[in-house]
């Protein structure tokens, strides 16, 4: 008898699997974070920070991509991220409860000719 293989499926690769304990399949991802408590109507201490993008490389697999984000954004939480994937294929993670206004997190990638890249994030300002 000759070797045997076997295709594993995961809810994210195994390299990944501390940070992403879901998948979810949706209509579209969310867009919004839950503003910051102790933000300031002038701005000094921002009730949300979002940013459309912060690397133009492209990598091979989304989890390159996540991977990237964390290595430069040390002060993200690194588990119980939520894997949204929307009809197009496009890529948002999500940290929180997963209530539609809750979220505290978000990073949108998205898959291009080139290959994957980071759409931009979002996330609370404290």
């Amino acid at each position: 008898m000759g070797p045997v293989t076997a295709t594993v499926l995961s809810v994210s690769p195994a390299n990944l699997r501390p940070l992403i304990t879901e998948q979810r399949q949706v209509d579209q991802a969310p867009s919004r974070v839950a503003p910051c408590d102790g933000g300031s109507a002038d701005g000094s201490i921002p009730f949300t920070e979002s940013h459309e993008t912060d690397d133009e490389t492209s990598y091979a697999t989304s989890a390159e991509v996540l991977q990237s984000f964390f290595a430069r954004h040390e002060t993200f939480s690194d588990g119980d991220w939520v894997e949204m994937i929307e009809p197009d294929g496009s890529i948002t993670y999500g940290l929180g409860p997963g209530n539609p206004d809750a979220w505290i997190a978000l990073i949108s990638i998205t898959q291009e000719p080139s290959g994957w890249k980071l759409k931009g994030w979002l996330a609370s300002g404290c």
